[in-house]
């Protein structure tokens, strides 16, 4: 479901940027159907120094898949769009953040990223307790 396929990923990102992720509520909402996922979620989490509010739904086929992460700072805030796109405001404008067009692709960086752990070199990748963590949190919430 949504929390499993995306959640996971802001997940991870947080708990990189601010520390361990703990789940304090969740409410989720399944729809009919004995093998439905589920279709919203409203979570509050916390690290050691950060209240986090996660939210997310699912719309109609008809409406667009996005998925924002929105970090609120004392002095700016920073909006990742849909895991490739990432803003700025200072004022309540958001101002994109250019990205080197010349960067690899997401699955080209992921595929280096996997050589480099593979041969033993330093690499930015989640090891598996990084991802055990994201899971536990991810699990708690579905509970």
């Amino acid at each position: 479901g949504m929390v499993r396929e995306m959640f996971s990923h802001f997940v991870y990102l947080i708990q990189r940027l601010f520390g361990e992720v703990r789940v304090k509520t969740a409410v989720l909402h399944y729809p009919p159907g004995e093998n439905a996922a589920e279709n919203f979620v409203l979570a509050n989490l916390e690290t050691d120094t950060l209240p986090i509010w996660l939210m997310g739904g699912i719309g109609s086929p008809a409406a667009p898949r996005e998925s924002e992460l929105t970090i609120h700072g004392s002095q700016a805030s920073l909006r990742l769009g849909n895991l490739y796109s990432l803003a700025i405001t200072h004022n309540g404008t958001w101002q994109p953040i250019p990205v080197d067009p010349a960067a690899p692709t997401p699955p080209q960086a992921r595929l280096t990223e996997l050589a480099h752990r593979l041969a033993g070199q330093p690499t930015p990748l989640p090891d598996l307790r990084a991802g055990l963590q994201v899971q536990e949190v991810i699990e708690k919430m579905l509970i």
